[in-house]
């Protein structure tokens, strides 16, 4: 990882593909706020480095747990996987109704494959539609 022009090692616990980057869990890295000063940052990483680590597809999330970041509300789990004009959706039970959320990066603030949760960032006002 890429800090003032210099490359900085982080060693990876697991990492997973997504449709325009990667979202990795970095030993000694826990909280939101760690986490938050790390996004966006460039990773660079050998294919012999990452061999042995499983590439998810966007299928592996279903039946995980969706927990808005805002208030830590578990909202249900993931259902199906939809596209929709080249965007990826999740189709979640929230129990009394079923909703479609954006599936992206720039939303997701942690995976949690022990869980197994995804904690995403829901805009205000969608899950009341």
């Amino acid at each position: 990882m890429e800090f003032q022009n210099k490359p900085v090692p982080f060693f990876i616990e697991w990492a997973d593909v997504v449709e325009d980057g990667a979202l990795l869990k970095l030993r000694g890295i826990h909280t939101p706020e760690e986490v938050q000063a790390l996004r966006g940052k460039r990773v660079w990483a050998t294919s012999e480095a990452l061999t042995g680590y499983r590439a998810q597809k966007t299928s592996d999330i279903i039946g995980y747990l969706v927990v808005n970041y805002d208030d830590g509300k578990e909202i249900g789990p993931v259902r199906q996987m939809h596209s929709a004009s080249g965007n990826e959706l999740i189709e979640v039970d929230m129990g009394h109704k079923t909703v479609l959320l954006p599936y992206h990066a720039s939303l997701i603030r942690a995976v949690d494959p022990k869980g197994p949760k995804l904690v995403m960032d829901i805009a205000h006002g969608l899950l009341d539609l």
